[in-house]
């Protein structure tokens, strides 16, 4: 098998199981946050995330899966997309993180090229999280909103 250093491809049920034993602790707190059903299952969620996302793709490095991530289309504009992520503790390491974010300033209008916009909400205490999405050119509003009693910010970035 070749090892590329980093790829992203088609996710595979494997990589959905691999992700929901690995995610990160702040991604898993967020993800079971704005679930609107009981009881949570990170494996359920990625699933429907995955089947609903007009693209949702598997980051790599080294061959390991560590990051899921998809756009989902809003039924009242199609113009707009929900942006998802959920990484692993893989991205923790400075050099993944550094080469990640590089990747993913080029990407990110790629893979939402039929999008005016791509728009999501991030909690407040994933402070990661915070950071990559600045690093790769989202703005962050300063109005929050609560879910289950929880400060999200929301964030998007104009195509």
């Amino acid at each position: 098998m070749v090892t590329v250093e980093n790829s992203l491809r088609w996710v595979t049920d494997e990589d959905i199981e691999f992700v929901s034993k690995n995610a990160r602790k702040a991604d898993r707190i967020e993800w079971a946050l704005m679930w609107p059903l009981e009881p949570v299952c990170i494996k359920e969620m990625l699933k429907y995330s995955v089947g609903t996302s007009s693209v949702s793709m598997a980051g790599c490095h080294r061959n390991t899966v560590m990051v899921l991530l998809g756009l989902t289309a809003l039924p009242e504009d199609h113009k707009t997309a929900n942006i998802w992520a959920i990484f692993t503790e893989e991205i923790e390491h400075l050099s993944v993180y550094r080469a990640w974010y590089q990747i993913s300033r080029r990407m990110i209008p790629i893979l939402g090229r039929r999008f005016n916009r791509l728009e999501n909400v991030v909690h407040s205490k994933n402070t990661k999280a915070i950071k990559f999405l600045k690093h790769t050119g989202f703005t962050l509003s300063q109005n929050t909103r609560t879910i289950k009693g929880e400060e999200f910010y929301p964030f998007h970035v104009d195509l």
